[in-house]
């Protein structure tokens, strides 16, 4: 019985190599930008916000803001970003990890 072959991606077979890191490359890219987003804003939001934490002082409520930022942004890193790259790899570096036709033609596309 002739055994199916997966079709080469249409982007051509150098680009087989290429995505197994680019696409994780670009989503940790991306989320870091989104996360130092969110970190800017929450260290926005503290230090516009001064006058409800008038009894830290001014320089109290500037390292805790600092301090919220910087604990978003670590949160947001490994909770979200660091599994989904790895899992994003993954996917990409074995031929078919889920047996599944919609991967062939998701990959295919990719």
């Amino acid at each position: 019985m002739e055994e199916k072959r997966t079709p080469p991606s249409i982007w051509g077979p150098w680009w087989a190599t290429i995505r197994k890191w680019l696409y994780p490359a670009w989503l940790l890219y991306e989320t870091f930008i989104r996360f130092y987003g969110y970190s800017s804003a929450v260290q926005i939001y503290l230090t516009t916000h001064l006058e409800r934490l008038a009894f830290m002082g001014q320089r109290g409520t500037q390292v805790l803001a600092t301090f919220g930022g910087v604990i978003t942004f670590v949160v947001c890193t490994i909770s979200l970003s660091l599994p989904l790259c790895f899992i994003c790899y993954h996917f990409f570096l074995q031929n078919n990890l889920t047996h599944t036709l919609f991967e062939k033609k998701l990959k295919f596309l990719l």
